[in-house]
């Protein structure tokens, strides 16, 4: 694995996904892709949460992320994601986090060992 992302380890994913979940919506959900609402004055806030990664520049190392996109003038990202992975109904769990910060810890359970999963098959 190349990149900004690299050298996270599962616990820093968890803590990037969770910020991210506070600033933004799901708007639409098909297994394989999630389309979130980006307010405009969120934009910032997301780039530093993803630490300068360049959203098109494809850059997300994230294990199940294939793509992630935004557009301003639509105020939307967009994230295709690999659901042998990562699991349709944890992006369910992401998409309540801002309404329902009770979600918080389920979400981060699930991925927690989602990735503890990935990191043994990959060992």
């Amino acid at each position: 694995m190349t990149g900004p992302l690299a050298s996270l380890n599962n616990e820093q994913i968890v803590s990037i996904l969770l910020k991210a979940a506070h600033i933004v919506d799901l708007t639409e959900h098909v297994p394989g892709r999630v389309t979130l609402k980006v307010y405009l004055w969120d934009l910032p806030k997301l780039a530093f949460i993803f630490d300068g990664v360049n959203p098109e520049g494809k850059a997300i190392r994230i294990p199940g992320l294939k793509d992630f996109s935004v557009s301003v003038l639509q105020g939307t990202a967009t994230v295709d994601y690999d659901p042998s992975i990562l699991p349709p109904e944890l992006w369910e769990q992401f998409g309540k986090i801002r309404d329902d910060p009770q979600y918080e810890p389920v979400f981060a359970d699930r991925l927690k060992s989602v990735l503890a999963e990935l990191s043994e098959k990959a060992q």
